[in-house]
């Protein structure tokens, strides 16, 4: 769809994100060869269903099937959740956050159990059961008093951290959209706007703050914005690296996964064709090499796609700053 044609808020939504992310450019759809014979194919074949009155259309399920999908009580779930906790387990190693298998299993278990429950299940567009797993398990690892969550879309992720958290905590949640949001936290405030515009003076402890960015802005900018608030735990979604960007219908660019990668360096664009339209992504490696003197730590956590086989989502990383960013 043209932005022509798009609802207005999408327009607005999609020229913020221009001014967040300048490091990224679009070019207008081509009307190459390929998108004339996908269209052609698409008209025959539906012309032939036609005839028994069947049409092909894109799926508009409103769930994903991977919450409702799991195993009975049994030996096999057991295995399921040993390799599962295990994988997790070596992530907080890496990470360096406290909780062995055996506690993590436990938050495991809590998850499958919330999760078919949860009002929000993710499909087409924003994190799947998987990436909710993961989030939810860190959230509980970091144990913070409060969660900074950039990017709602339509509250999926609000969910999951309503259900990490202890009853106390607070979630401090900010979209420059809320149209689309269906799930509210009582532990909730959501604002309307870039997290910095509102995020001094609401009383935040940085020290025991987790940040969440799954906002496709800047990742580079993210991490500079959050260590001059003095917050040193975050976590990115969608950060990828720059030869997978192709992968992101709507990439961060650079992502914290760019900030530390030594190719990059030495690399300052990249180019890529999606869908018939033509993308183009620069940055500087100076800005690079400066953000990521900021950082302690930079670990992705497991995809979990071979323990489980359920779709592995967008690539999902812990980020922890430096407290001496002299």
């Amino acid at each position: 769809m043209s932005e022509s044609r798009e609802p207005s808020a999408d327009r607005v939504v999609r020229r913020l994100h221009r001014t967040l992310t300048p490091h990224l450019s679009t070019d207008a759809p081509q009307s190459g060869a390929g998108g004339r014979a996908a269209a052609a194919l698409r008209g025959l074949v539906n012309g032939v269903l036609g005839l028994a009155g069947v049409r092909l259309v894109r799926s508009r399920l409103p769930v994903n099937l991977e919450f409702d999908a799991r195993l009975l009580e049994g030996a096999a779930r057991e295995r399921w959740l040993d390799v599962v906790s295990e994988s997790l387990a070596g992530f907080a190693e890496r990470a360096a956050l406290e909780g062995g298998a055996g506690a993590i299993r436990a938050h495991v278990e809590d998850y499958l159990r919330l999760a078919p429950g949860f009002r929000v299940k993710q499909v087409g567009g924003g994190m799947g059961f998987l990436n909710g797993l993961k989030l939810f398990v860190a959230t509980r690892l970091v144990s913070p008093s409060a969660v900074v969550e950039s990017g709602v879309w339509r509250g999926f992720t609000t969910e999951v951290f309503h259900h990490a958290l202890a009853p106390d905590a607070r979630i401090l949640s900010f979209d420059i959209n809320l149209d689309r949001v269906e799930y509210r936290s009582p532990k909730q405030s959501l604002f309307e706007c870039d997290w910095c515009e509102r995020i001094d003076g609401l009383g935040l402890a940085p020290e025991d703050c987790l940040a969440f960015f799954d906002d496709h802005v800047d990742q580079s900018r993210r991490v500079r914005e959050a260590a001059s608030r003095s917050i040193r735990t975050l976590l990115f979604d969608d950060d990828f690296e720059a030869w997978q960007l192709p992968s992101d219908g709507w990439p961060a660019v650079p992502t914290a996964s760019m900030v530390v990668s030594e190719w990059c360096r030495s690399h300052e664009e990249v180019e890529w064709l999606r869908e018939g339209v033509r993308h183009h992504a620069s940055w500087s490696a100076a800005e690079l090499e400066a953000t990521a003197a900021l950082v302690e730590r930079h670990e992705f956590l497991p995809s979990l796609h071979d323990e489980t086989g359920f779709q592995p989502g967008s690539r999902m990383s812990f980020v922890r700053l430096r407290a001496d960013r002299s």
